[in-house]
């Protein structure tokens, strides 16, 4: 054995010295670690405590926005409405709003309120937040609810229930008006009265089904065609909302028509002869309604009345009304007004014949209507001996029976070889004739037949279309 073997067998051979612990170093680390371990634990302890507060706070949220709308659907429909963020009475730190909202049926969008139509429901919401700032917008996301709420038809099973909305003349509601419903046979009982809110409206609710008359009588107020009091007609079925009754209503106007000539353009005397007679339009056989004498030449404002129109598209269902006399004293007041003319023929109107109808805008106002005059001379055949001019003779004046027109007037007149009565828009006399074999005469635009009271010379009788230019000579020759 060398010296080397026995080295390293005395090292081998020698004890270990002895462990004492873990040393600072490793302590601290372990420390550290333990540190971090209790961290992760407790803040995962946190966070189930308040996931688990978060979901007690939603399941009690949610059951009170299931309450709240078991609420809404237990009330009247119409007394659901939108409400701001409130405390949940008895649920302290909770907060809840409403919204609803009329969803309105399909060609329904009138007369908002309970009573709209079978179809037509109010959409409520309810959200419910929580916490010290529930109902601030800052809280956290609200839990909602939603439902849909059926407007009722009626109060009572087998009753009915009617709807009525007004507008004024600009189609706008009126200031609350009074409207009545009346029952009318087989149906009995008293009035119903009531006042339209800011649509416009007013829904009479319980009604017995059958027939009723809608009424409003207010002073001074008119319907589109004049009339007062304005009023409509229904009926009324049984548990259903009938269909809204619209009624325009407006201050009473009134329009004076003023027929007026040009003297200027008058050849000669300015003098033109209103009618003898009106042809009656009533009584086959030309019954003769009494105008003005023959005395009506010598003055232009004989009191003969031709009448005058009035027109508006809004009238109902010709878009024009007519009257025999030149005063209307109770229209509508349409903001754009109304076209006027003399004569009582959809015809007469000047925009037939190129010109323009003034237009009448201003309440109880008066308006000048211009007339057309006319020189008519009528002849005589007089074989070999010549024309001579027929003095002491009356004519007609007649439009068309298709001129839009009252029913026709009935007159006398030769037609192809005999005389016939025909039916005419419009006819008038006029005579007689002076010396001269002439009649002036004056008359409302359009197309006129001039007739002789003997066999025309010609064919036909001469037709004249009166347009507002130069004065038109007219020859009636007879045989």
């Amino acid at each position: 054995m060398d010296a080397s073997d026995s080295a390293r067998r005395g090292r081998a051979l020698a004890p270990r010295g002895r462990d004492d612990g873990f040393g600072v170093a490793e302590v601290v680390v372990a420390i550290a670690i333990l540190m971090m371990m209790a961290t992760a634990v407790l803040a995962g302890l946190g966070a189930a405590t308040k996931s688990s507060a978060r979901s007690r706070d939603q399941v009690t949220a949610a059951s009170l926005a299931a309450q709240l709308i078991e609420q809404a659907r237990a009330q009247d429909v119409s007394s659901v409405v939108s409400t701001s963020w409130a405390a949940v009475p008895g649920a302290p730190n909770f907060s809840a709003r409403t919204t609803a909202s009329w969803v309105l049926a399909t060609g329904d969008e009138t007369c908002r309120g309970p009573q709209l139509s079978r179809n037509s429901h109010k959409q409520v919401r309810v959200e419910v937040q929580w916490g010290a700032t529930a109902g601030t917008g800052s809280a956290a996301q609200p839990v909602t609810a939603d439902t849909l709420l059926l407007a009722p038809t009626a109060d009572s099973p087998g009753r009915g229930a009617q709807r009525v909305r007004l507008r004024n003349p600009a189609n706008q509601p009126p200031a609350p008006t009074v409207v009545q419903l009346v029952p009318e046979a087989p149906l009995t009982g008293p009035t119903q009265t009531g006042t339209t809110n800011s649509f416009g409206c007013v829904v009479f609710r319980d009604l017995v089904p059958g027939p009723y008359l809608v009424q409003v009588v207010v002073a001074g107020t008119v319907g589109l065609q004049g009339e007062s009091p304005v009023e409509q007609r229904v009926n009324v079925a049984a548990e259903v909302a009938s269909p809204v009754v619209e009624l325009a209503v407006g201050p009473r106007t009134s329009i004076t028509a003023v027929p007026t000539i040009d003297a200027s353009t008058l050849p000669g005397s300015s003098t033109y002869c209103l009618p003898t007679y009106l042809a009656d339009s009533a009584t086959w056989g030309g019954t003769q309604v009494p105008g003005s004498n023959a005395s009506a030449c010598s003055s232009a404002n004989a009191s003969f009345s031709y009448g005058a129109t009035v027109a508006n598209n809004g009238l109902q269902p010709t878009g024009y009304v007519s009257r025999p006399s030149y005063s209307f004293p109770s229209l509508f007041p349409f903001p754009d007004g109304y076209r006027a003319w003399a004569g009582t023929c959809a015809g007469n109107n000047p925009a037939t014949v190129g010109k323009v109808a003034p237009v009448v805008t201003a309440p109880a106002t008066t308006v000048n209507v211009r007339m057309q005059p006319v020189h008519v001379t009528v002849i005589k055949d007089g074989g070999s001996g010549g024309d001579s001019a027929l003095s002491g003779t009356w004519i007609w004046a007649y439009h068309a029976s298709t001129y839009g027109c009252p029913p026709g007037s009935k007159i006398a007149i030769w037609t192809g070889s005999a005389y016939n009565w025909v039916t005419a828009g419009a006819a008038y006399r006029f005579g007689p004739t002076n010396g001269n074999g002439v009649v002036r005469v004056q008359l409302p635009y359009g197309s006129w037949t001039f007739a002789g009271y003997q066999r025309p010379w010609d064919a036909t009788w001469p037709t004249v279309t009166l347009n507002g230019q130069a004065v038109p000579s007219v020859t009636v020759r007879v045989r």
